[in-house]
Formats: structure tokens, sequence, C-alpha cells
């Protein structure tokens, strides 16, 4: 059983570089963006919207974008996070630690915990299929979550999604926005919510059971 959404950890380090930690959700880890931390955010990247450089050790640096944005009052790293994220190979439950070691030009250093059970750093081969295995897991952070791209079809900035529960069936849009590079649930999922009685905090898995009309079998686990 999985665990309840883990809150990010922001703080100091010893040598006094300010950093934060981020766990690695399905979307993180197979997306376009990566959130920052709203204390992280507003102490040290409030209103600065440019570029960063990122680096493992002594590899070469990833030039990111950042974002700040004040309807969510946080950052987020935005173009070159899929660069960093697959010359990494970074998973699910993967944490990343980004220590701050330059201002204006920002630059980070990162390190990164496998999950228990991880894999190395090989690259994954190109083209993977995101359908081996039809499962994907969404933390619900609040009412509006953030799904990973898959649950687009092709190229559209909408799609109608059919989630089953116990026999029961939502429909629940689910709308793309390019201006983060990410997909939300919207019309439908708050009355799936109050349904079946998923409350923030909570991970759903969704398993992809129809490919042609997008019906997911969705178990809430807490």
């Amino acid at each position: 059983m999985m665990k309840k959404a883990r809150k990010y950890q922001t703080s100091e380090a010893v040598n006094d570089n300010p950093f934060f930690e981020v766990i690695m959700s399905h979307t993180y880890a197979n997306g376009y963006f990566l959130g920052i931390p709203i204390e992280f955010s507003r102490e040290h990247l409030k209103d600065f919207n440019g570029t960063a450089t990122i680096r493992v050790g002594k590899d070469m640096a990833v030039e990111v974008s950042l974002g700040y944005y004040d309807t969510r009052r946080n950052s987020c790293v935005g173009g070159g996070w899929k660069i960093f994220r697959e010359k990494y190979n970074l998973q699910v439950d993967d944490v990343c630690k980004f220590e701050m070691i330059q201002r204006r030009p920002f630059s980070f250093t990162v390190t990164i915990t496998r999950a228990r059970n991880g894999p190395s750093l090989t690259k994954l081969p190109e083209g993977r299929d995101w359908k081996e295995h039809n499962t994907f897991k969404v933390m619900v952070k609040n009412r509006v979550p953030t799904v990973p791209k898959e649950f687009m079809n092709g190229g559209s900035h909408e799609n109608i999604l059919e989630l089953k529960v116990g026999g029961q069936s939502w429909f629940v849009k689910v709308n793309y926005y390019e201006s983060v590079r990410s997909c939300r649930f919207s019309k439908g999922w708050r009355k799936f919510m109050k349904a079946c009685k998923v409350e923030i905090g909570d991970t759903c898995l969704f398993k992809l059971i129809d490919e042609r009309k997008f019906v997911f079998d969705v178990s809430v686990i807490g």
C-alpha cells in the first residue's frame, strides 16, 4: 500500500547553501516540469523568470527555465527538465535534493536518492511505450490535481475519461494548460471525489482498461 503524499522539505544546509527536496511524482518523473516548494520559491525565487543551471556532481550542467507563478505562489522548472530527468532516468519516488550554490545566474547541484529497489542511472531506451504497465499513480494534493500527460488523447487540449469504481462510472474532463505544460482534472472530478470519498493527501491508482474509450479502473489507496 502506498503512503499518503509526503510534504516537500525545504531548509538550509549545514554549509548555509539553501536547498529543497522533491519526491518524484509520476508527473515529475515523466513530464515536462518540476514544481518547487512554496517556501523556497517565496524566499529565494519570487518574481524571478529566467534561466538556471542544474548539475549532478561533475557532470555537464543542464540549462533549465525557471518561472514564478503568482496564482500558485511557487516557481517551476520548465524547459530543460525533460532533458535532465531523462538523462538521469528519474523514477517515481526518487528524491532530488537541489542545493543553490550560486545566485544570479542561479546554479544548483542535484543529489539523487533512488527509491528502494530503484533503477540504475542508465538512460531509458528512446520511445518506451507508456502503455506497457497501463497503471498511473496520482497524488491528490488539491481539488484540481495535476495528472500525467498520458491522460490526454493525442495532441488535443482536452479529453474525457471514464472512471470506474465498484461497478459505477463517472466522467471527468482533463485539460492541458500550455502555460505550465501540465494536465489537470476539471469538470466532473469534484463530483468523483465526493462520491468516492477521496480526500486531499490520498493517492489514487488509475488502471487503463479500455484504450479506445479511455476507461480507467480507479483504486483509492489513501
